[in-house]
């Protein structure tokens, strides 16, 4: 919106308060998770969303979740930069998420029930024509990556970027960096690639081990490598933490369910945060609304 009048951008302004209040205040692209639109509004055009956590915490999950809720309640074409794992790795848990199948018998055909085997046979044909895209490129750097997403843009109607995951990425190929600055540099580069492609892009990060050497297991924005650019950088950031992962049974003095995971939206000006409660259930790379599977 460079050179525009502030008449424009008063229109502008007044047309997205229009829509926050014909869209109960969800403006972007709906999660499916209905605590997390409520807060955010949904996925917004040109933010960037980082999800951070430790090992195990679900952040694969997560971002299949997203991507399969969208592509499947409002056919929004979804790319998703597999850095970790193959396509094909991916697109199992794509598959185990939709059709609530364990994602190692379906690593593993050979044990999967006759009904399973019908269900996935069934079930075919309608992720066949799911709008999400797998890319597996290992080690992909930022020139190939903004490539990539604009033909993703411009020849499949993608409007939204998932990578899986951050730390796996590369500033530019042969140019080595410090490994801090270098993640920094290419938070930037994303931010900016997510306002020029005007769609969200979601970036799912590791946190560093400082984690692990305190009593309190939930994650703070200070576990985050280079915490004074990622305030600096991100547009949202949150972190996933499941409490039965570290041994916990009890969650704000009450039982804890063991699939019960917290995710912190975390204002990075402030450091304050704000806690959803989301159901993992991990063998389907699968996240839900609490209290729609209670």
């Amino acid at each position: 919106m460079e050179n525009t009048s502030t008449g424009k951008i008063l229109d502008e302004v007044i047309k997205e308060i229009e829509q926050k209040r014909n869209q109960n205040g969800i403006t972007g692209i709906a999660t499916g998770f209905h605590d997390l639109d409520r807060l955010a509004g949904g996925l917004q055009k040109g933010e960037m969303i980082v999800v951070a956590g430790r090992p195990a915490m679900g952040k694969t999950a997560f971002g299949v979740s997203i991507a399969k809720n969208i592509a499947t309640n409002y056919r929004v074409g979804v790319a998703i930069f597999a850095l970790e794992m193959s396509a094909i790795q991916m697109a199992s848990r794509v598959i185990g998420n939709e059709l609530q199948i364990h994602i190692s018998k379906l690593n593993r055909g050979e044990v999967l029930s006759d009904e399973e085997f019908t269900e996935l046979i069934e079930g075919a044909p309608q992720l066949n024509h799911l709008p999400i895209f797998i890319d597996d490129t290992s080690n992909i750097d930022l020139i190939e990556l903004c490539s990539k997403c604009w033909r993703y843009k411009n020849y499949q109607n993608v409007q939204c970027i998932i990578i899986d995951y951050l730390q796996l990425m590369t500033a530019y190929r042969n140019i080595r960096k410090e490994k801090e600055g270098e993640i920094a540099f290419i938070l930037s580069n994303i931010k900016q690639l997510a306002k020029d492609l005007d769609m969200p892009i979601i970036v799912l990060s590791q946190l560093s081990r400082t984690v692990e050497q305190r009593e309190d297991k939930r994650p703070l924005l200070y576990d985050f490598h280079d915490t004074i650019d990622i305030e600096r950088i991100v547009d949202k950031l949150y972190l996933l933490y499941r409490p039965e992962y570290y041994g916990f049974t009890v969650y704000e003095n009450k039982d804890l369910n063991r699939e019960v995971t917290e995710l912190i939206t975390v204002d990075t000006r402030n450091g304050a945060s704000t806690s959803i409660l989301l159901r993992l259930r991990g063998k389907f790379s699968l996240f839900e609304n609490l209290q729609d599977s209670e």
